[in-house]
């Protein structure tokens, strides 16, 4: 019987990096968000989804900067 993740086949590869480059992830561990994790005690890189992100500080999508 044959692994279910022996050799797979790999159709394409989206690193965390280019999420973040492309605007799909905000990294939350920069300004202006960095402090607030630092004050939550998060010690491990997080990203999160721009839509959530847009949805949590409730700005205009095409307006919106996170350095705003």
């Amino acid at each position: 019987m044959q692994e279910l993740f022996e050799d797979p086949e790999i159709i394409g590869v989206y690193t965390r990096k280019q999420a973040i480059s492309d605007g799909a992830l905000v990294d939350m561990t920069v300004e202006p968000f960095g402090r607030m994790a630092q004050d939550a005690g998060l010690k491990w890189p997080i990203a999160m989804t721009f839509n959530r992100v847009w949805e949590i500080r409730g700005g205009n999508r095409r307006t919106w900067s996170p350095i705003a």
